[in-house]
């Protein structure tokens, strides 16, 4: 995986976050926790992945010092539960992540 690929997988999870906040936006709080719940499943499922990759050294460059670190600290920003009802803190939570990856992805190129 090259550099584009790091942006373009960013990119698609900044999307994934993007279109939870609009659900938030529109008052479908039930619809953006099981989004948001899904998001957060998947992210760490990469995460896993990855980790099993760098373990056995099969990790590019792009993953090791681009992806992997980005997955992770936008997943120490998903403080909200799975299924969490509480808009204030699924709101937070979202809007850190959205940032995050904006930093991440403003580091490639």
């Amino acid at each position: 995986m090259n550099a584009d690929n790091v942006k373009n997988e960013l990119t698609n999870w900044k999307t994934v976050v993007t279109l939870v906040l609009r659900l938030m936006e529109d008052n479908k709080l039930k619809q953006a926790s099981h989004s948001y719940s899904e998001f957060k499943k998947d992210l760490s499922a990469r995460k896993n992945e990855l980790l099993k990759l760098e373990r056995v050294g099969g990790l590019s460059e792009s993953e090791e010092y681009l992806l992997l670190p980005a997955i992770n600290e936008v997943l120490l920003h998903c403080n909200a539960r799975v299924g969490t009802m509480n808009k204030k803190k699924l709101s937070e939570t979202l809007v850190d992540c959205d940032d995050y990856l904006d930093y991440h992805l403003s580091h490639i190129d």
